[in-house]
């Protein structure tokens, strides 16, 4: 496994969802799907934007907007620069299968 993706420094972000020493969200870059993964990161830029303002300050809640969007940027470069191959754990790395765009 490429250790950027594993600490997470591959979205040029901090590691501050970690799960067992590995960043839970390029975790999850490397094991969903890419409609899985986009789903994922959607759903929590979404939920910022519905209660920006309402739970934790602005300047907070933005960063979290930014944190997610910056990791779904990131995932879709690095899916374009690699031909659809994105890190698996089981086999290294794995071509995206059309119906999983």
């Amino acid at each position: 496994m490429d250790d950027k993706w594993k600490s997470g420094a591959v979205f040029g972000v901090n590691p501050i969802y970690e799960e067992d020493g590995e960043d839970l969200i390029a975790q999850w870059a490397r094991t969903k799907t890419p409609a899985e993964f986009r789903a994922a990161m959607l759903f929590n830029i979404e939920k910022y934007q519905r209660r920006y303002g309402k739970k934790d300050d602005e300047v907070s809640e933005s960063r979290k907007i930014a944190d997610y969007s910056a990791r779904l940027a990131q995932y879709e470069v690095t899916l374009q620069e690699s031909g659809g191959l994105v890190a698996s754990k089981m086999a290294g790395y794995r071509r995206v299968m059309e119906g999983g765009k």
